[in-house]
């Protein structure tokens, strides 16, 4: 293992629509990929927060992934809650290393 990847410290799910289906209602619903990976969080910036909260979003978390391993995910599990994922930026160089960061969150419901 690389002295780089100690920095993947945190299980992160990403979850991907599959295929349509049926239910036994007969509903079409779709059927959820999902994929453990490794990743690191960052902390989420002021001006992310409020750049966000503007357009109806809320960040709650950043995280930092390889980004070969990021497929256009939309949703994700992190330290056991489930997030849209807002935006993605990168890839950026950390510490020499490319990273992806995903910017994790939901949608701000108004009355």
């Amino acid at each position: 293992m690389t002295e780089g990847m100690a920095m993947f410290e945190h299980d992160l799910i990403l979850i991907k629509k599959g295929e349509p289906i049926r239910d036994e209602d007969d509903n079409l619903t779709y059927e959820e990929i999902k994929r453990k990976i490794l990743c690191s969080e960052s902390s989420v910036s002021r001006a992310d927060f409020y750049s966000a909260a503007q357009t109806g979003l809320e960040v709650n978390k950043v995280v930092q992934v390889n980004p070969i391993e990021y497929d256009d995910e939309t949703r994700a599990e992190y330290r056991g809650k489930t997030y849209d994922v807002i935006r993605t930026y990168g890839p950026i160089d950390v510490n020499g290393f490319e990273m992806l960061e995903i910017y994790l969150g939901s949608r701000l419901g108004y009355g």
